[in-house]
């Protein structure tokens, strides 16, 4: 029996978080400091923060365009200051309006899709990587080209309009052969994993999710690795290898906790909790789910994930807990709210009519 077989008797649902886009670097770019940004680049992805704050400096001092601002953007993106990142890219917007160059405003329309992408502004990164592929048409940037591809792929399949991201993983994915070890061939392999993880073909699934952690690896890009883990801890939950499954979350969660990488920390948290609540494990799922909610809170106020809320309800009234279910409810109502989300809406009030 094949992977995706097993998981259609088992029938385990998974709400499976939002998984974000990494940031890549074609290599290709003709600036005068070119080892000095590529430096930079890797050391960002590495986690490297205390090298990358000396290397920006010394590129700003040589480097008089913008795009020392585009690195600090993607250090505070890749931080989780996402406030500070954004107040970066605003004051970019407004800067190239007076002050245009055209490789450097694609690094920073790069950035910005990946920002709007992590914040789950999945509208405003379309049309951020849509412009990005029309500049990189324009420069005939033939390594940018095949990177927005990816990236448009990655926001149709956010947007649910999965016949739109399979033709755009085709166009992009099917040139990636050139560059084997490059990153934005293990992002085509981790996005391909993406779009058949939507599929339910989960031999699939592992096939890329695995040959993607495998390139990850050799570059120490700590972002694609936990991104990996969690897909691939998700497809082993799905078809009901539990044992695996918690194997590769908590691998995920040790290598997040050591390089402080807290956003997909979050999503790794909400995942194991998943799987822990459907073994019956609740204290455990609680405080996976609790974990995530903190930490959440700290990052995106105001883009709460409503399955938190409502997993964190329904796991109190479990429990008898029935204030902190309440309290839980009635918190997912008014984000739902506010987020005209129908469906995470009737939940809360399904579980505040249970509580009562």
């Amino acid at each position: 029996m094949s992977l995706g077989q097993k998981a259609n008797v088992i029938g385990l649902s998974l709400v499976c978080l939002l998984i974000i886009c990494c940031r890549h670097h074609s290599g290709n770019d003709s600036y005068s400091n070119i080892s000095l940004i590529q430096s930079i680049q890797k050391e960002i992805y590495q986690r490297k923060f205390s090298l990358v704050e000396i290397n920006l400096k010394n590129l700003t001092e040589q480097d008089s365009s913008l795009y020392p601002a585009v690195l600090k953007a993607a250090i505070e993106f890749e931080k989780s200051n996402f406030k500070a990142s954004n107040e970066i890219i605003s004051e970019l917007n407004k800067s190239f309006l007076s002050n245009p160059n055209d490789k450097v405003y694609l690094k920073y329309l790069e950035a910005k899709g990946n920002f709007y992408i992590e914040s789950q502004e999945d509208s405003l990164a379309l049309e951020t990587f849509s412009a990005f592929k029309i500049l990189a048409i324009k420069l005939k940037s033939e390594d940018e080209l095949r990177l927005a591809d990816l990236y448009l792929s990655k926001c149709y399949l956010n947007l649910r309009q999965d016949s739109l991201a399979e033709i755009y993983i085709s166009s992009g994915f099917s040139k990636l052969n050139e560059k084997p070890d490059s990153l934005a061939s293990a992002y085509g392999n981790l996005i391909k994993s993406q779009i058949e993880f939507r599929n339910g073909a989960y031999d699939s699934v592992l096939h890329y999710s695995y040959k993607s952690l495998s390139q990850y690896e050799a570059l120490g890009h700590v972002k694609g690795m936990l991104l990996n883990h969690l897909i691939i801890a998700s497809s082993y939950f799905l078809v009901g290898i539990p044992d695996k499954a918690a194997d590769y979350f908590n691998q995920g969660i040790n290598i997040a906790l050591q390089n402080n990488e807290e956003f997909t920390l979050m999503k790794l948290y909400v995942n194991y909790g998943n799987l822990l609540t459907t073994q019956k494990k609740n204290f455990e799922a609680k405080q996976m789910f609790e974990k995530a909610y903190k930490i959440n809170k700290i990052m995106l106020p105001d883009k709460i994930q409503l399955q938190i809320t409502i997993a964190l309800g329904n796991l109190c009234k479990d429990n008898l807990d029935l204030h902190s279910a309440l309290q839980y409810y009635k918190a997912t109502a008014d984000i739902a709210s506010k987020q005209n989300n129908i469906e995470a809406y009737a939940k809360a009030l399904l579980g505040i009519g249970n509580v009562y």
